[in-house]
């Protein structure tokens, strides 16, 4: 009779643990969620931040005009800055929806959401119509230094405005 209640407590310790086990998994996955969502918006109002801080740059080497130049320090730790097209845009793969899905502006910015395979892709754009920017670069998180180069009127009579990763 001992062996069969000493049997009895073993499968009962074993059932206890497998469902403190599960409980765990449970309640972390839970709150990881938010956690990662909260994680993401921080890292969208400082892609924010540093899009508003880089077109004051650019704007003030145009005003200064040919060979004014600036150096500007980035620092970001989630999703991808690039210069492509004529476009600065910074791109965060987020599982939470931070902004709803479609295109808005707001603070010369634009927001672009898509939902991909249950993921959200968000873009948030500078652009600019009165200059033409060129280089090419994209960046993943780390600390970086852009060199932004006023380099006088091109065709289209626009400012041409350099920006290059050094």
């Amino acid at each position: 009779m001992g062996k069969l209640k000493s049997m009895s407590d073993f499968y009962a310790s074993i059932v206890i643990t497998a469902l403190l086990v599960f409980l765990a998994i449970t309640v972390s996955s839970y709150y990881s969620q938010p956690v990662e969502k909260t994680r993401d918006a921080l890292a969208i109002n400082h892609a924010e931040t540093l899009l508003k801080d880089l077109d004051k740059t650019i704007e003030e080497v145009a005003s200064e005009g040919k060979n004014s130049t600036r150096r500007f320090p980035l620092e970001f730790g989630k999703g991808e800055i690039a210069l492509s097209g004529g476009k600065i845009y910074f791109e965060i793969n987020t599982t939470s929806e931070i902004f709803s899905v479609g295109t808005r502006t707001s603070d010369d910015l634009i927001y672009i959401t898509e939902k991909t395979h249950g993921k959200y892709i968000t873009k948030i754009e500078l652009e600019y119509t009165d200059k033409a920017i060129s280089g090419n670069f994209k960046i993943n998180p780390g600390r970086y230094n852009l060199l932004i180069t006023n380099g006088g009127y091109g065709h289209e009579n626009k400012q041409v405005i350099g920006i290059r990763k050094i």
